[in-house]
This record gives C-alpha cells, structure tokens and sequence, in this order.
C-alpha cells in the first residue's frame, strides 16, 4: 500500500508542488502529474511516489505529502517542561496567586507557567549593598561577640556557627532621659521656645522631674519638645535626650 495520499497536495522532497493529474497510469509509472506551476511536461512516479524505481539513489523529485500547518501548541513550551520534569504553577488570577498544579491545561495558557526556580542568595547581599551605598558594616563572631566597625570588609562566609557575621552598623536612637542622667543641682530650659529662661530641678522621679515653678514634666516630653539640660559638670546645655 502506497505511503503518500494522492488525494491530499504532494510535493516532491526538495518541496517543489505538484499537480497529480491521475493515478490510474499503467505500472510501474501509475501517477501522472506535473513539477512546478510553470512545467509543461508530464512526470510520472510509481504508487509510492518514486520517480524513477531503478535508479533509487536518485530522490530529488520523488514525492511526500505536503505538510499542512497548523496553529502552534500554546502549551507546547508547558508540556515539553513538565516532562523533563519542571514543576508546573497555576494562577488563574485569584487572590492565592501562583501554586503547583496537575498538568490538566484546560484553562488558558496564560494562567500557566514554569515555576521559577530558587537562585541561591548571595551571602551579604543586603549588608554589601549598603557598604556600596557609604554605609558602616560591622563584624563579629562566636569566638569574639562583640560587634566592631570594618573599614574594608572580607565577607567570609560562615563555615561553622562561629560566624563569620556581619551586619549594619545600627542608627543611633534617641531616648529619653532616666533619673540617673539628671544630677543635683541641673537646670533645664526650652532651648527652641525660651532660651533665655531656665528653671531649676526640685526633684526627680522614675517618670520625669519637677521643677520650682511648674508641674511634673516627663522624660518623654523634654526629649520631643526640644528641652535641654545643664548638670553641675557641664559647660554648654545639652539636649534632654540620649543616644543609643
């Protein structure tokens, strides 16, 4: 039995398209037809196509089935993926966003992907950023927890829980004052609204102090409203708050 259907568009292997005028020829030549749309001569080739049976090693206008195209598989890529083993996500655009999914493809192929895979992160991504950005690492390790600044940073990696570690040098914050930081004999003023005035401390308590002419004024309060503070050992009016 023949391997071409002669009564679908053949061309020859080089992909030249003829035009089968009959398959009803007298063997061993049944098939009739012409090469090329400009051809005024008639070739003829066996049931299977062969244009000239005794002398095989010549091919070039022997005939195959023209391939008809189709649309390409949209889950073509999906498919070929899962099988080598990808995972394969599904989101078909709710609030739970991508997740794992059995490979059924009956919704569209947008709502499908390849799950990305997981690139290793770079050991001190973030704190080598920020020395790029002119910030102050700081190293410590297990054998010595104390962290202290470094002016040019190694990045070891960590091969043990010793360490290495590094980090950020942290911000200084600003807090308020506890009642071992105001002495006897301290004075306070408003240094933003009334410079000029100041006011002695009476007494002072685990919340605030207290002066000779007003109420009770809180740690929390002198460090938001710009108060400052003058002990008996200082020369120039400090902020009433301090860094940590």
């Amino acid at each position: 039995m023949s391997n071409i259907d002669f009564t679908k568009p053949v061309e020859t292997v080089t992909g030249i398209p003829v035009q089968i005028i009959s398959t009803s020829g007298r063997e061993p030549y049944p098939v009739v037809g012409y090469v090329g749309v400009h051809s005024l001569c008639l070739d003829e080739w066996t049931s299977d196509g062969l244009f000239n049976v005794e002398e095989l090693d010549y091919s070039d206008y022997n005939l195959r089935n023209k391939a008809t195209w189709q649309l390409p598989d949209p889950y073509a890529e999906l498919k070929a993926a899962h099988a080598a083993g990808k995972v394969i996500q599904f989101n078909p655009g709710d609030s739970l966003g991508w997740r794992d999914q059995q490979c059924d493809f009956t919704a569209a192929p947008h709502c499908y992907r390849i799950k990305p895979e997981q690139q290793p992160e770079e050991p001190w991504a973030a704190e080598k950023a920020a020395f790029a950005a002119g910030e102050t690492i700081q190293y410590s390790s297990g054998y010595n927890p104390i962290w202290v600044d470094v002016l040019d940073p190694m990045w070891l990696t960590a091969s043990t829980s010793h360490g290495p570690r590094y980090r950020i040098k942290p911000k200084p914050q600003k807090v308020p004052l506890e009642p071992c930081d105001v002495p006897p004999g301290s004075l306070i003023r408003n240094g933003l609204n009334n410079p000029n005035r100041w006011y002695a401390v009476l007494s002072v308590g685990h919340s605030g102090l207290a002066t000779c002419e007003d109420s009770l004024k809180t740690f929390e309060y002198l460090k938001g409203s710009d108060w400052q503070i003058k002990r008996p050992t200082d020369t120039e009016w400090q902020p009433c708050w301090k860094e940590i």
